[in-house]
């Protein structure tokens, strides 16, 4: 098993180690039991509230969450913006858990809401997104069987994808596919809109990389995300193989190529 590589990324040294010491205990099918780690049913400490009301202030904020934990208000360039108003009508609150504030929000459908208050606006719903740990890998077939070579990087990621779900869409349009990571931050766990995705074949990347755009429709964001090749850190020249162990410094993007290669 390769924990290194574009695998197991997302999980701290220690976890990692307990994977591989436990294989039989940690996996099942081949992909990481994340319920043995408290990961199943657990939430990143990070969460996204939306349709902030736009004369709503910090402390309206605190004011309407402060009763499900201690926590920090937080949103993009708030340090430079010098600001009590979070400027584009969304937040991000981080807490020390989040299971009590999700047992709170009313739920429609897949999305969930929560009252909030400003000078202007009473009991106004804002939405809550919260992002379940276990949405961070999926394998779809044992990991032992993963070849590296074959992963793509996937840009543009929504926030809200899970790995399982990038998975059966990429697997739909592509072809079948081994294993998907997201990118997330080492803090929170939170996703940064990237991911990692392994295919069985290399006719899967090879499909891949020369769609390049894809719309995910699994959302309700219309952001494109982009396909990329993925080159590992450590990976070998593709001319040379394994017979020097040098590592390339050249990369051909072309579809119909993909190689890594010296620089002659």
């Amino acid at each position: 098993m390769n924990c290194k590589g574009p695998f197991f990324t997302q999980f701290s040294d220690e976890i990692v180690a307990e994977i591989v010491k436990y294989p039989e205990t940690n996996l099942r099918n081949g992909e990481v039991v994340l319920s043995n780690f408290g990961f199943e049913n657990s939430y990143s400490r990070k969460v996204f509230v939306g349709g902030l009301p736009l004369d709503v202030t910090e402390q309206n904020v605190i004011e309407t969450f402060n009763k499900f934990g201690p926590l920090i208000v937080d949103w993009p360039y708030k340090e430079d913006t010098n600001s009590a108003v979070p400027p584009k009508g969304f937040a991000f609150l981080l807490f020390e858990a989040v299971d009590v504030l999700m047992r709170h929000c009313e739920k429609r459908h897949n999305d969930y809401y929560l009252r909030l208050s400003s000078s202007s606006t009473k009991n106004k719903n804002v939405q809550i997104r919260a992002w379940k740990l276990s949405g961070i890998d999926h394998a779809f077939s044992s990991l032992s069987e993963l070849n590296e070579r074959f992963t793509v990087f996937v840009g543009g990621v929504p926030r809200t994808l899970s790995a399982e779900q990038l998975g059966i869409t990429m697997t739909l349009l592509f072809g079948r596919v081994s294993y998907v990571g997201i990118d997330t931050d080492p803090i929170y766990y939170y996703p940064k809109g990237a991911a990692r995705v392994t295919f069985e074949k290399y006719e899967s990347v090879v499909a891949a990389v020369k769609k390049r755009f894809l719309m995910p429709a699994e959302t309700k964001t219309r952001k494109m995300m982009e396909i990329k090749p993925y080159i590992l850190d450590d990976q070998l020249c593709d001319k040379c193989e394994t017979s020097n162990e040098k590592c390339p410094t050249l990369f051909c993007p072309e579809a119909d190529c993909l190689l890594v290669l010296p620089l002659l």
